[in-house]
């Protein structure tokens, strides 16, 4: 056998949920690459055939990995259905000559993010449109593939340190990038939109950058240090952020924040359903009956087409950016930023702009989380 397949570490991490594994070359042999795409997608096409339910024929795609060629498998296959792809997988490379050694890629996460729980973040909603059938969501809401590639595009090119350190998480694996193909290599997961993608960037000091974006183009922008959160820095960091991104978005809003999101879904309940209660129940409003207004009023806060456009009062000034998008900034940062915001804080802010906020009621929480 000319190809090597280290089988209980590729069924262990399947265990474990992780979907990843690499082609490495064998010392003294030659490693074409381009072969190595001809057998993946030779393997796609037959094991395609077998699985119905998946539309699109590449159910295992293709990454530069640190030690030669990753590919990273459909969340949605069994560790069964992994393991068969990679027998056929096998008999494609041999038919080619090709000689090499499949392994699972280790698992790695961003420690130090996942530890810091304290820092800047952005809410976004990219631009879309309203499903047009029933899903199996939270939300209705459909991004828009050209806005949505935009995004990710900017907010990876933000996302990054002079020598740093990247980790990609898809699903439910994660694992460090090389920093020469991060871009490349994050584009091809974020730009994905069938599960959620978390990208982190890690500076020598220990700071970071850090985005998240589900399938309905709902995205989180983390900000943080290893030590004091340089506050000030972060949040024109953020507004820069939103500037860049303006034209492809339909909200969002900055606030000082959990920062490291673990569970994302629970995340995006929070911040996009709306609080308060009735009848002693929380309130669901679905993405569609909330999409021109804001679920709160925060310090910094971009509100596009379609959302009530709020006019400046003292304390606060209204930037007009173009295209049917403004800026709300609230003059006294240190207010909203030093330490999260009050609730009463938030009160008087949604007093004096009722009109941005959504279906009645009022916000009630002790800080924006």
């Amino acid at each position: 056998m000319t190809v090597e397949v280290s089988w209980s570490g590729l069924k262990k991490a399947a265990r474990e949920g992780s979907w990843v594994f690499e082609v490495v070359p064998i010392k003294g042999q030659p490693f074409d690459e381009s072969a190595f795409d001809e057998a993946v997608e030779a393997a796609n096409e037959i094991h395609q055939a077998e699985i119905e339910r998946f539309e699109d024929a590449n159910l295992v795609w293709r990454f530069a990995s640190v030690s030669g060629v990753g590919f990273w498998c459909e969340y949605e296959l069994s560790g069964k259905q992994v393991e068969d792809f990679i027998g056929v997988f096998v008999t494609e490379l041999e038919q080619r000559g090709l000689v090499a050694r499949i392994r699972a890629v280790r698992q790695s996460d961003p420690e130090a993010f996942l530890a810091n729980w304290d820092g800047i973040c952005v809410a976004i909603q990219i631009n879309g449109c309203e499903r047009p059938k029933p899903h199996d969501s939270l939300f209705d809401w459909q991004a828009l593939g050209e806005d949505r590639e935009a995004v990710v595009g900017m907010l990876l090119d933000w996302c990054s340190f002079e020598n740093g350190k990247y980790w990609v998480q898809h699903g439910m694996s994660s694992m460090s990038v090389p920093a020469e193909s991060r871009i490349r290599l994050g584009r091809q997961f974020a730009v994905r939109d069938d599960e959620f993608t978390r990208f982190v960037a890690e500076s020598p000091a220990g700071d970071y950058r850090a985005f998240v974006i589900n399938e309905e183009g709902l995205v989180f922008v983390s900000i943080g240090h290893a030590k004091a959160v340089k506050w000030r820095e972060s949040v024109d960091d953020a507004v820069s952020v939103i500037r860049s991104i303006a034209p492809h978005i339909q909200y969002a809003g900055v606030s000082r924040s959990i920062t490291n999101q673990r569970d994302f879904n629970s995340w995006a309940y929070n911040v996009w359903i709306f609080g308060g209660e009735e009848r002693g129940k929380p309130q669901r409003v679905r993405l569609r009956e909330r999409h021109s207004k804001a679920a709160l009023i925060l310090g910094v806060q971009l509100l596009g087409p379609g959302f009530a456009h709020p006019e400046a009062k003292p304390g606060w000034t209204v930037e007009d950016l173009g295209d049917g998008r403004v800026l709300l900034l609230a003059d006294d940062r240190e207010a909203w930023f030093a330490q999260p915001a009050t609730q009463e804080l938030m009160r008087e802010a949604e007093e004096l702009y009722p009109g941005v906020l959504g279906i009645g009621s009022v916000v009630r929480r002790g800080s924006v989380s």
